[in-house]
């Protein structure tokens, strides 16, 4: 949390912010979007979108993407990023993506198109969505070291509060930038030489996979349905395990036993020094074992 809040530009910012909530305009671009049928195409590691005068204007306000200059005045052109793109088409279903092909693609395709081009693609989006879904502003932090930048509302009217940046849970290779003590030190200063709040946001690819897998748009992975199916095996083993005993105590005349569940969560990393408050979309994988007292 900001410890004194957000540094507004100038004075009666805070009120034109707040008679014109982000969430609001967000939801004008989608309904403009819906409208207008708008397709966007994959180029390299951005997608460009063509928009018109009313999607333009709503787009900078809503801070999505990059305007390019074009010749022609009715017409602008955007760059987004994968994360951007992907949002308006998984999370607000108002963008239609077209491959390099030109031709259309599904959600499932999408994804796989993104996760190809860009390694880290699966846990910036999931940053970038919880972010975005707080009604938050999120912009690149390459400016300040950082993945991501993250305002209360428009750069225009207020400051960035947050540098922030995107950690997976494990020891991967995307982590190798933060795995000696200089490099938090290094973050945490360059974030407060720049009046911002150092924010680290860890996430669990897995476990996002599968609240994403409730709309049955991300295609499963292997290691994430072994972990699923683990889970339904452990659940059928206890209640088999529990119908049995019960059946023995019936036959026995013993009484009733009751049986506790105990929840003993565990983390795979230590916590990382930073002395910031830290924001997670994920939790910590629990266990569950059962005893009888």
């Amino acid at each position: 949390m900001e410890l004194n809040g957000p540094r507004w530009k100038g004075k009666g910012f805070a009120s034109i912010a707040s008679s014109n909530p982000m969430s609001g305009i967000i939801a004008r671009l989608q309904s403009s979007l819906l409208q207008s049928k708008s397709q966007a195409i994959v180029c390299c590691l951005d997608v460009l979108f063509e928009a018109g005068s009313e999607v333009s204007d709503l787009l900078n306000r809503s801070c999505f993407g990059h305007s390019i200059e074009t010749a022609e005045k009715d017409k602008h052109l955007f760059q987004l990023d994968f994360e951007e793109a992907f949002y308006l088409c998984h999370d607000l279903r108002c963008l239609e993506i077209l491959g390099e092909d030109k031709q259309p693609m599904d959600v499932k395709e999408i994804w796989e198109l993104m996760k190809s081009k860009k390694k880290t693609f699966p846990a910036f989006y999931m940053a970038y969505s919880h972010l975005r879904k707080k009604n938050w502003v999120v912009r690149s932090g390459s400016l300040y070291g950082s993945d991501f930048v993250v305002y209360h509302h428009h750069p225009a009217l207020v400051h960035s509060g947050y540098a922030a940046i995107v950690l997976t849970e494990g020891n991967t290779d995307e982590d190798a930038r933060l795995r000696v003590w200089s490099n938090w030190e290094g973050l945490i200063r360059v974030s407060g030489s720049v009046a911002k709040t150092f924010l680290v946001i860890y996430i669990n690819v897995a476990r996002g996979l599968l609240l994403l897998l409730k709309d049955a748009f991300i295609p499963i992975l292997n290691n994430v349905a072994q972990l699923q199916f683990a889970k339904s095996g452990l659940r059928s083993r206890q209640r088999s395990w529990t119908t049995r005993g019960e059946g023995q105590r019936k036959r026995s005349g013993e009484p009733k036993k009751r049986i506790t569940r105990v929840n003993a969560s565990s983390s795979s990393r230590p916590e990382p020094p930073h002395s910031s408050s830290s924001s997670s979309s994920s939790s910590s994988s629990s266990s569950f074992r059962s005893r009888c007292e």
